[in-house]
């Protein structure tokens, strides 16, 4: 069980995740396959890329204890990381006129990496539920509610998570409806 619970943990932590939607939404908007493999792997440098690279690269140094950042005060560094790099990435997307769904994912982004950053000073939310919860809400905000069922998919994520004693049933209840709530006003606001 704890490898499953450990194959979880790496499929759930965004990066798979996010080419997948990103993907999706790219083709919801832009009907040549290049255009949004491009629109898709453009946005990825931004969300996904850079943020990696800089944790990758202090793992690998030895100062950060795990992929997964999981002390609670190794992450606020990284969250600037991801604060600043989703913020360009969100001009640079706006300016290249890009499918509207990966320009606002991006806003989301700096906007759930604000509030992640400030919570994680006082305590530890979960980022693995908060990561699958926002891409379930952005898939729905975008497609419909016909896509209620995709926010089933964070039920192995929370049985993972808990299993591997990453975290208490009251982080991860936090970082799922916390980042719920702000994808669906993020988007609610800005996707037209």
């Amino acid at each position: 069980m704890k490898k499953f619970a450990v194959i979880i943990s790496y499929l759930s932590d965004g990066t798979l995740i996010s080419l997948v939607v990103f993907f999706l939404f790219s083709s919801k908007y832009e009907p040549s396959y290049e255009k949004s493999i491009g629109w898709t792997l453009l946005t990825l440098v931004f969300s996904t890329i850079i943020p990696f690279s800089a944790i990758y690269y202090y793992w690998k140094k030895g100062r950060v204890s795990s992929l997964h950042l999981d002390r609670r005060e190794e992450r606020w560094r990284f969250f600037i990381v991801s604060l600043i790099s989703a913020a360009i990435g969100a001009f640079v997307l706006n300016r290249l006129d890009a499918p509207p769904a990966l320009t606002v994912s991006m806003i989301n982004y700096v906007l759930l990496a604000t509030v992640m950053m400030i919570v994680t000073f006082f305590w530890k939310i979960s980022l693995h539920a908060s990561t699958v919860s926002a891409f379930a809400m952005a898939i729905i905000m975008v497609f419909g509610f016909k896509f209620w069922w995709v926010y089933a998919l964070i039920l192995p994520v929370l049985w993972a998570r808990y299993y591997l004693r990453k975290h208490t049933i009251s982080q991860l209840v936090a970082g799922t409806f916390v980042a719920g709530i702000i994808t669906f006003f993020t988007f609610s606001e800005f996707l037209k």
